[in-house]
């Protein structure tokens, strides 16, 4: 095949139609747990955070609600994703062999507001949310009243039905019930066995259950590796637990231009797909936590946990598999911790990194094209 404009322009084409086509075949889970909020900015902020107030009777004048504004804001990031494509491919006629890349690009797209948002999610012990404390907090204070919404016990119908007590129970600054009914387990591989037990088994051992189908189950293989958290939800309402901001959707591009340097002095044509958006949190209200690992991540180090992919999750061992030229090597550190009379092991990153299984990350630095070929 002569490599000409022609050439490459019916390449992108075909590319890009096969992108888009795999791009919608995909289903995220984040939409059941995030808002999805449009932004126009590099960051928009979330004022209107805050106390949940309640209609009243009318009497008299209007009783206005001076709500305290927020300056929760959730600042956007660029994201990429490249693969290289070899010059010799494209003159050999063997272009088909990447048609598989590209859609693992797109699905890896199509995935990655998961990845962002069940990474956030795991970290929600130690990353702030509105009010100035960690999504999960024992001390959020409502009014001259004080809420928790986090626990450590294991995940059992007596937890289940307790937190869904404590969510239902919730009130505003004036003391009335903000009617939050929890429709949403969201658990780990580890935990889907029990979490069906509790939702959606007619009996537990030998006694009529009675709580079966007041959730839905959701288990997220994104959580993978934190076998003991559970999170129950409220997602029915317009703004669910989390945000999920998005400045720009995933966008098929490409460098392909005879006098680019990646052509002229490595024979690498460049496609990929870029992509602006974060994640925040909403109202820590719609959402109550049980994690008995005690050593709580940051979103940073979630994010790494979630997008590891070798056969054994932080290994003590030096990887087994070969990893991407951009990843820094990975070890662990094992430490136990003592709480209140009961401890707990947990295997933490010591060197983690940005990088997603499929080669997403923060575009900070230019693109780090990797050559997929099948």
């Amino acid at each position: 095949m002569i490599v000409n404009p022609q050439t490459l322009r019916g390449i992108y084409v075909a590319f890009n139609t096969l992108f888009n086509k795999a791009l919608t075949e995909v289903d995220p889970l984040y939409k059941q747990i995030a808002t999805v909020t449009p932004s126009t900015t590099e960051a928009e902020t979330y004022a209107w955070l805050g106390d949940i107030p309640g209609m009243r009777e009318w009497v008299g004048d209007r009783e206005i609600q001076n709500l305290t504004a927020s300056d929760y804001t959730i600042k956007n990031k660029d994201f990429e994703l490249t693969i290289g494509v070899d010059r010799n491919a494209i003159e050999d006629d063997k272009i088909g062999i990447y048609n598989p890349s590209i859609e693992m690009l797109a699905q890896s797209a199509a995935m990655h507001p998961d990845e962002l948002v069940f990474a956030l999610l795991a970290s929600g012990f130690v990353e702030k949310c509105y009010d100035g404390k960690p999504f999960f907090s024992d001390g959020h204070v409502v009014g001259k009243k004080t809420f928790s919404n986090k626990g450590t016990a294991q995940l059992s119908l007596e937890s289940y039905i307790a937190a869904r007590v404590s969510m239902m129970s919730l009130t505003n600054s004036k003391g009335r019930a903000l009617n939050i009914v929890p429709d949403l387990l969201v658990v780990s591989p580890a935990l889907e066995a029990k979490a069906r037990e509790i939702l959606v088994a007619d009996y537990i051992g030998g006694t009529r259950n009675t709580m079966q189908g007041t959730a839905k189950p959701l288990v997220v293989p994104q959580l993978a590796g934190k076998d003991k958290a559970w999170f129950l939800m409220s997602t029915h309402r317009p703004v669910k637990p989390l945000i999920y901001q998005e400045r720009k959707k995933a966008k098929f591009v490409s460098k392909t231009a005879e006098t680019d340097e990646n052509v002229f002095m490595k024979k690498k044509f460049l496609y990929g797909a870029d992509s602006r958006g974060n994640v925040g949190f909403a109202f820590w209200q719609m959402a109550f936590s049980f994690y008995l690992c005690l050593k709580f991540w940051t979103h940073s180090e979630a994010s790494s946990a979630i997008l590891w992919t070798q056969p054994k999750r932080w290994s003590s061992r030096k990887p087994s598999a070969p990893l991407r030229p951009w990843h820094s090597s990975t070890y662990s550190t094992t430490k136990r911790m003592t709480y209140k009379g009961t401890s707990s092991t947990c295997t933490t990153p010591s060197a983690l990194e940005q990088a997603s299984p499929q080669g997403w990350r923060t575009r900070s630095t230019r693109r780090s094209p990797s050559d997929m070929s099948a």
